[in-house]
């Protein structure tokens, strides 16, 4: 909650309570403040060492002092009731922010998995490739010893 400084405005009410004594205006503040405070018992508090009677007519003034209570804190009640408004409001805007971030981090480990079984699949066909063309290159090898030992035949039938 933001903190409301107290600006001291000349009345007709507080003319006696203020002297101009070579006081600074900050002084005057903090003196009229400290007088307020002490002047305002809490509220609620008034039969607070009165003992509990069973007296229908003191029950109601018990049951009275309890709306009275309510009732002079209902700015309090409409200040906490925004601040629980505001709460709510932020705790909702950021589970949608984390859901939202949920389902963008959810979406970013599908697209990797994806990823990830092409990048298998194009292991396995570079496997297969590697697997194919050495077998090829065995196969040549084969050929081109056979065809050597043909030519040395040949040359040797030609002499």
């Amino acid at each position: 909650m933001k903190s409301r400084e107290f600006n001291q405005k000349s009345s007709h009410h507080y003319s006696e309570k203020f002297d101009n004594n070579g006081t600074t205006q900050k002084e005057n503040d903090n003196s009229d403040i400290i007088q307020v405070e002490s002047n305002n018992p809490i509220k609620g508090n008034e039969n607070i060492n009165e003992p509990i009677s069973d007296n229908p007519s003191d029950n109601k003034g018990l049951i009275s002092g309890f709306f009275n209570i309510f009732s002079s804190s209902d700015e309090k009640i409409d200040s906490l009731d925004k601040v629980i408004n505001d709460c709510e409001e932020r705790l909702y805007t950021h589970a949608d922010e984390a859901s939202s971030q949920q389902s963008a981090i959810n979406s970013l480990i599908g697209e990797r998995n994806y990823l990830l079984m092409q990048l298998d699949s194009l292991q396995t066909a570079i496997a297969k490739s590697k697997n194919t063309s050495s077998q090829r290159v065995v196969q040549l090898e084969r050929d081109h010893k056979k065809l050597k030992s043909l030519i040395k035949l040949l040359s040797s039938e030609i002499e």
